[in-house]
C-alpha cells in the first residue's frame, strides 16, 4: 500500500482542509485484516510529524488516531476515514439545504444560523397615538409596537 503524510490544521467539519504534505510514497503493510474505516497499518516511516494521511489505494483520506514507533525505522499507526475531505466532491454537488455556511459572501438571511453573528441596527421612534406615519412603506425591517 502506498501512503501519503500531512499535517492537518482544519476542524474535522470542514471541507477543503489545510494540509501539508510531509511525506509521499511511503509503504504501508496492513496489520491484519485492514478496516477501510478504521485501518492499522505499519509504515516504513521513522518519525512522528504527522496527524493525517491519504491511502493510495483506497482513495480516501484519514485522521491518524494514534502512533507508535517500533523497532527497524518503523512506525506502527491507526487511522479513522475522513468522509467529508474524501467524498468532498459528491459532498460539494449534494442538493441540499444547509444549515451552516462558514463564507459570509454567501450568507442567507433565510436561514436561521445561530453561530452567524449578525449586525442589528436599532432604532427607536416614540409616537402617540394617532401621530404614527405610515410605518409600512419602510421596507427590510422589523418592527415592536408597544402600547404603554
Amino acid at each position: 500500500m502506498t501512503v501519503t503524510l500531512y499535517n492537518c490544521t482544519s476542524a474535522s467539519n470542514v471541507l477543503n482542509k489545510n494540509m501539508t504534505k510531509v511525506q509521499d510514497n511511503i509503504t504501508a503493510t496492513a496489520k491484519g485484516v485492514i478496516d477501510v474505516d478504521r485501518p492499522a497499518l505499519l509504515l516504513d516511516y521513522s518519525s512522528v510529524d504527522f496527524n493525517y494521511m491519504f491511502i493510495q489505494e483506497f482513495g480516501r483520506f484519514y485522521y491518524v488516531t494514534s502512533r507508535a514507533l517500533m523497532p527497524g525505522q518503523h512506525i506502527m499507526i491507526n487511522g479513522e476515514s475522513d468522509p467529508l475531505e474524501s467524498f468532498k466532491a459528491g459532498v460539494k454537488d449534494l442538493d441540499v439545504l444547509a444549515v451552516r455556511n462558514e463564507d459570509v459572501n454567501k450568507w442567507n438571511k433565510h436561514i436561521s444560523d445561530p453561530l452567524m453573528v449578525t449586525v442589528c441596527k436599532r432604532e427607536t421612534h416614540g409616537y402617540k397615538f394617532g401621530q404614527m406615519q405610515d410605518v409600512a412603506a419602510v421596507t427590510d425591517a422589523s418592527y415592536i409596537i408597544g402600547v404603554i
